[in-house]
């Protein structure tokens, strides 16, 4: 008997229309994409938090792609997006009113500046619904439009709208996706990127807390500082002035004036207000991103420091698995490149320090002997050339990535609670590693910074060549881990120790295109040192 090509299903907001398809490996699936979460961040609502959308009652076509937030688009080189962004795609086997299926949830990366959850480009579900599985993804506000964050307390802009966002996206999840054949009492949260920070944060914010039930942060926490956790700076007037204000500098008129602006000239604006010295002396990644809000409101969701926060999570106990890959430092070359501006600033070593994280001048004595101390640990005698820039992406992937993870897992063992940490060490460098391939880093060792998403979704750049291949017996290994941890609550690899002592090494689960082992994490020796400088600033570890 042939189906119907077309199924409704009705939500709190309305009824939506979704669409019959089979994936590249002839599994049948039902498609629903673009069903709105919130209501469109217009004018008086640009940069506050969401807002649920009008209810409707005429069907809702949810079977085509939905266009992103505003973003800069790195691919094509232009801006795309629409304001009306904030919509949720839901992929899944078939509408059960029994016996639901798990739900896995995924939250794009893109530094909070860019991304989107689109599937027809990189998002694409076919692989991950082999298993018996419902997959969620969904759009969020990213850049100023996420991020922006005012100190007056009268103009209701705190910031961390776009994880505000993320949040609303999680209980409409909640709320509806039983309709969907998926079970709301199983969800388990992950992401890449700034998508893993994003799952970080979900796990020590008390506004998220009961909304999933498992969590995997891939190469990103709340404690990977310069892009994750952003100081206070004035980006809200940078970006204004860059649009054209020339007002007085309050934040009333600067909101005002930005609530008026053309959205592709404040994305346009954004990408072009960090200094030199931001870049190369503090090297924040990203302008715009998560902030300790400076007021409370009845939506706050970052109130402290995340240090503090993880100490009192709700999450500590439910199973986590944290994880990067082993040379994440190469997401600096997939940055404009601006190697020999780079090399100019690391002349001076000082340069190298993390002065801003330890709260320090970048003239003090401190820094320039802290920064000698990392130059040494990654160049030893040698200097930094444009020709030589391993060392410095390796140094990029302890200070952006790895010692933050770190201590993201130890701060959940030093927490107690009944949760089990995991930690894995992502190694596979295949044909799939695209963007080893788009940013031409295949002379460079090691799995680059994205990777692991590459094996989980397809996308329209690169696929396997056959069932016996190795990258589909990779593909297979990393969505069976995924799919074991969501459906069973286990990982399915029995070797795979959980992380249970603040000694170090933490032990991983060592991922390489031929197999996987149980290791010591091996940036172990270099986050030792980079302990040991952090304790010795004074600063406080997790």
């Amino acid at each position: 008997m042939s189906l119907e090509k077309f199924v409704t299903v009705n939500t709190q907001h309305g009824p939506v229309k979704g669409d019959r398809r089979t994936t590249i490996l002839g599994m049948d699936y039902i498609n629903f994409q673009g069903i709105p979460y919130m209501k469109a961040p217009v004018g008086k609502l640009r940069f506050r938090a969401p807002v649920e959308p009008e209810k409707w009652t005429e069907t809702f076509d949810a079977t085509q792609d939905c266009p992103p937030f505003p973003i800069y688009d790195m691919m094509v080189q232009k801006i795309v997006g629409i304001e009306d962004g904030g919509r949720i795609n839901v992929f899944t086997k078939e509408l059960r009113s029994t016996n639901f299926y798990p739900v896995l949830v995924y939250i794009h990366g893109g530094g909070f500046q860019t991304g989107t959850s689109s599937p027809s480009l990189f998002n694409c579900p076919d692989y991950l619904l082999q298993k018996e599985l419902v997959i969620v993804s969904f759009n969020y506000r990213v850049g100023a439009l996420g991020f922006l964050s005012l100190d007056d307390p009268s103009v209701d802009v705190p910031g961390n709208a776009g994880l505000k966002d993320q949040r609303m996206a999680l209980k409409w999840i909640k709320e509806n996706i039983k309709n969907f054949g998926g079970d709301p009492d199983n969800i388990t949260l992950f992401g890449t990127s700034a998508g893993g920070a994003s799952v970080h944060y979900h796990l020590i914010s008390e506004k998220s807390k009961g909304l999933f039930h498992r969590a995997i942060a891939m190469s990103g926490t709340s404690l990977n500082m310069n892009w994750a956790h952003h100081p206070r700076r004035n980006y809200a007037e940078r970006i204004a002035r860059l649009c054209g204000y020339e007002g007085d500098g309050s934040d009333k008129s600067i909101l005002e004036f930005l609530e008026n602006a053309d959205f592709e000239k404040i994305v346009e604006a954004s990408e072009n207000i960090l200094t030199d010295e931001e870049k190369f002396q503090e090297h924040v990644v990203f302008a715009n991103g998560p902030v300790v809000e400076p007021y409370i409101t009845d939506h706050t969701f970052i109130h402290k420091s995340p240090i503090l926060m993880a100490r009192e999570a709700w999450s500590k106990d439910i199973d986590v698995i944290f994880g990067g890959t082993s040379n994440e430092g190469l997401l600096m070359k997939s940055l404009p490149n601006e190697d020999s501006k780079r090399v100019q600033y690391l002349q001076d070593f000082k340069n190298f320090s993390p002065f801003v994280d330890l709260n320090l001048d970048k003239n003090d004595p401190k820094a320039k002997e802290i920064g000698n101390t990392l130059k040494e640990l990654f160049y030893g005698a040698t200097t930094p050339t444009d020709s030589y820039m391993l060392p410095y992406y390796y140094y990029q992937g302890d200070l952006q990535f790895w010692h933050g993870i770190q201590r993201a897992v130890l701060s959940r063992i030093k927490a107690g609670g009944k949760g089990k940490t995991f930690t894995y060490y992502f190694n596979i460098v295949t044909e799939m590693n695209i963007f080893k391939k788009f940013f031409k880093n295949e002379n460079f060792p090691g799995a680059e910074h994205g990777a692991c998403a590459t094996y989980l979704f397809k996308n329209n750049f690169t696929t396997f060549s056959s069932f016996e291949s190795i990258e589909f017996k990779n593909i297979m290994k990393v969505v069976g881990i995924i799919s074991n941890f969501a459906i069973y609550g286990h990982t399915g690899v029995d070797e795979w120790e959980e992380n249970k002592s603040l000694e170090l090494p933490l032990r991983c689960l060592h991922l390489t295109k031929d197999g996987m082992q149980m290791i010591d994490l091996p940036e172990t020796a270099r986050l030792k040192v980079w302990d040991k400088i952090y304790r010795e600033a004074g600063a406080v570890l997790y």
